[in-house]
């Protein structure tokens, strides 16, 4: 008798669906199924593309027996016949569970917390984009078929994660989660055997650009009187760490994730030794190149997912020139000058000048004494917030030197970029642009209705034939008025609480859609309806991400 392998089919069944926290219900649910839609039209634009590359590299896989029992199937579940694809996808599923988590943190901070405000929509996204990734293992017995999906999705979350652990304010147990879903994208990606999905383009322009600007830095030495000696010498290794870096762009497409991390950090300290002595010089000229240099650094320390380290002696050059335009800002404010200004003018000048000089003041005693980030970062807002305050009005007057409102403004904004903090400036909601966005939504929801209520007759049970008619009405109602009360330019209250009216009725709705196959309506028809959604789902984020 002669002894075969038996193929053994793993039968995976895991609920796609986030943890049921109260929180998660009442808002990130609703978010997240708005993305959802988004997501999986993205995909579907890509499957031609993807199922290509799968052909070229499939692999051998087991086969489930024949004589397999498939296990009952659920809405909502699925079901892997692959051990490791098994593993995978009970991680990806305790990932999208940490992630509900980090959502139901992050709502009530971002509140209170600009900076993470525009990082939000993000999260809602990667959520859905993890869910979507899940359901493709549905039926699979490989990683081939979902390989180039969770690249991307792999490549956005480390972005993500990048942001949300440079945002500065994440409490000890945001900052928990956000390492727990690092450690879950990680062991996906070994389970895969998938490495870091680093953008290798975007390194590759960013290393040309710092090039580019390197160039130009050696050639304003003949133009900056310097020492012929130190001239000389600063060119000689300016053009040897230049032709370093344009050797790393060449080789990005060909190095590791580690090899390029490892020569980077190498690169970015022989040039904080060698640029140092440079922007010492105070010249103008050679800091505005020094400047957009450092700035190509930090955009690439950014795309390695890599926190860029804090030069506590740039940071103190940097203070002590703000602390020097700010004494002579207050200078250039003479009686004469101040006079001529009305009143409150005035008294906002005074109170913003002198706010900026204090606040430098503590920015420069705090790092004497070594203050953590935390700290300086609040010296820094509440300075920031004064010159904004101030800086249109400069402009207005001619005795203040453009020259010095522009080293303000470099200097606010270096410090921003190493102390990672916005500009407190509030981001205008674009009014024409969002009733453009309403007016095709609102026109779209009509047409939808419509479709609704021609295959109202196909929809079983009758409960889910009053749940999806009955959502497709509120929708198409929250759109109305979400369009009035826009093109009236209606106060922001009530246009937030029209915009979560229109959300909530797109998450009961969009999740009926999601189930139509299994109530009754099938083929072209359900096709007709789905793809209607997927066309709804970018309207309905733009106007959630601006208004709510």
């Amino acid at each position: 008798m002669s002894l075969r392998p038996s193929v053994v089919v793993y039968a995976l069944i895991i609920s796609v669906c986030m943890p049921t926290v109260a929180a998660v219900a009442q808002r990130g649910s609703l978010i997240e199924d708005l993305f959802r839609t988004v997501a999986e039209a993205q995909m579907q634009k890509e499957r031609a593309k993807q199922l290509e590359r799968s052909q070229a590299r499939r692999r051998p896989v087991p086969q489930p027996s024949p004589n397999a029992v498939p296990l009952p199937r659920q809405p909502g579940q699925i079901n892997v016949g692959n051990r490791q694809l098994a593993d995978f996808a009970q991680t990806l599923s305790s990932f999208n569970e940490e992630i509900g988590f980090l959502i139901t943190d992050l709502q009530p901070h971002a509140r209170s917390h600009s900076e993470i405000r525009p990082i939000l929509p993000a999260v809602y996204q990667i959520s859905n984009q993890a869910s979507a990734v899940l359901r493709a293992c549905d039926g699979q017995n490989g990683f081939d078929p979902i390989i180039d999906r969770y690249s991307a999705f792999d490549s956005q979350w480390r972005t993500l994660s990048f942001q949300l652990r440079s945002a500065g304010s994440l409490t000890p147990e945001m900052q928990s989660r956000v390492r727990a879903c690092d450690r879950f994208v990680s062991r996906m990606g070994n389970q895969m055997g998938v490495p870091p999905q680093m953008d290798r383009h975007a390194l590759h322009d960013q290393m040309i650009i710092a090039a580019t600007y390197m160039q130009s830095l050696l050639d304003d030495f003949d133009a900056a009187n310097l020492p012929r000696r130190n001239a000389h010498r600063w060119a000689h290794d300016g053009r040897l760490l230049r032709q370093e870096l344009l050797r790393t762009a060449d080789d990005v497409e060909l190095i590791s994730y580690e090899e390029m991390t490892t020569r980077f950090s190498d690169f970015a300290t022989r040039w904080g030794q060698y640029s140092a002595p440079i922007s010492e010089l105070g010249n103008p000229y050679l800091n505005r190149r020094l400047d957009r240099i450092a700035q190509c650094g930090e955009e690439t320390y950014a795309l390695l997912w890599m926190r860029p380290p804090t030069n506590t002696r740039d940071l103190s050059m940097t203070v002590a020139s703000l602390k020097r335009d700010s004494s002579e800002l207050m200078d250039q404010l003479t009686l004469r000058t101040l006079t001529s200004l009305d009143r409150n003018t005035r008294e906002r000048m005074e109170q913003g000048t002198r706010s900026m000089y204090d606040e430098v003041k503590h920015l420069e005693d705090a790092i004497r004494v070594g203050s953590g980030t935390a700290e300086l970062r609040e010296h820094f807002v509440q300075y920031d917030r004064a010159w904004l305050s101030i800086r249109e009005t400069t402009g207005q007057i001619s005795r203040i030197n453009d020259r010095l409102v522009e080293a303000i403004d470099r200097n606010c904004a270096k410090m921003r970029r190493t102390l990672r903090v916005q500009s407190p400036g509030p981001a205008p909601v674009r009014a024409d642009e969002l009733v453009g966005i309403a007016a095709s939504l609102e026109g779209s929801a009509e047409y939808f209705k419509a479709d609704i209520d021609r295959y109202e007759q196909y929809f079983t049970p009758a409960g889910f034939r009053r749940s999806i008619t009955r959502a497709a009405d509120d929708f198409h109602e929250a759109s109305k008025r979400l369009h009035a009360g826009l093109y009236d330019q209606t106060d922001m209250r009530l246009l937030s609480r029209d915009a979560n009216d229109l959300v909530d009725a797109w998450q009961r709705l969009s999740r009926d859609v999601a189930n139509l196959r299994n109530q009754g309506l099938t083929g072209r028809r359900a096709n007709n309806l789905e793809n209607a959604a997927q066309n709804l789902a970018p309207l309905v984020a733009k106007v959630g991400a601006a208004l709510l």
